[in-house]
């Protein structure tokens, strides 16, 4: 989502042609949104009211977006960065009007999000709450990324913002210390939560990270697997669950999701 503002000369440049590479595979892409699952029956039900069995199901429903409780954050020109092609699209129309942009957090969406919109020839500054990427990288690493991303021109500031002033529209952003960021446009990006909705309904195991799954991707159901933002990850040498969602752990899981889910129509 991030390259839409800068590498990319517009938001339908991110846009994969629809089906390209999975109908000339037989893969049928019916355009619904489900809002059952029901295990018992390995039925799903649709918000146009069909009915889909299957005899293997992979929930790869993603994560929904997290907005902070923030006074002034109903202004104009305050945003978010939700998986939304409309959305994007307006705020990229929005950005190339605008000189001076507060990004409101410390992980990868927002670092990604600066970067590019510096490459408009944007004023942006980012405010971080503690250290950067605290979740992915020990802190000599941290001040490492910030300062290549110091060098590119965009400013950091650390603290917490209190809320965002402005008559009708944003205009500037208030920390808790007292003080205050002139802008034109906000942008809050403070994280991601799984989206297990399907899945708690369906009475499958989740957990506060997500959906429980295996080893094999599998979840509490023997013939449903999960994969991506959605499912509890675990970290590589402790097997402790953790709360990081990246891009590239959803690809590889993806590609353990389809081989084991191969073994499982074979046996």
């Amino acid at each position: 989502m991030p390259y839409v503002f800068g590498s990319l000369k517009s938001v339908e440049d991110n846009v994969l042609p629809r089906g390209r590479f999975l109908k000339p595979l037989g893969v049928e892409i019916p355009t619904d949104e489900v809002t059952e699952i029901i295990p018992k029956e390995k039925l799903l039900r649709t918000r146009s009211g069909k009915e889909i069995g299957w005899d293997r199901l992979v929930i790869a429903t993603g994560s929904r977006l997290v907005k902070p409780k923030l006074e002034g954050s109903e202004l104009e020109g305050v945003y978010t960065i939700p998986k939304d092609y409309n959305y994007l699209k307006g705020l990229r129309e929005r950005l190339e009007k605008a000189e001076q942009v507060v990004i409101v957090g410390g992980g990868f969406i927002a670092l990604e999000v600066g970067d590019e919109i510096r490459k408009l020839g944007k004023d942006v500054t980012i405010v971080v709450r503690s250290r950067l990427l605290r979740s992915s990288f020990d802190p000599e690493f941290n001040e490492m990324v910030e300062g290549r991303l110091k060098e590119t021109s965009i400013r950091f500031v650390h603290g917490n913002v209190e809320r965002i002033i402005g008559e009708g529209r944003a205009e500037k952003g208030k920390l808790v210390d007292g003080r205050e960021l002139p802008t034109e446009i906000v942008i809050l990006s403070v994280g991601y939560r799984p989206n297990v909705e399907l899945a708690v309904k369906a009475g499958l195991r989740v957990t506060e990270y997500g959906i429980w799954i295996n080893e094999y991707m599998r979840t509490s159901h023997p013939d449903i697997l999960a994969v991506g933002d959605c499912v509890e990850h675990r970290d590589f040498f402790t097997g402790k669950p953790y709360p990081l969602m990246l891009a590239s752990t959803a690809t590889f899981e993806a590609k353990i999701t389809g081989a084991n889910l191969l073994s499982f129509l074979v046996l």
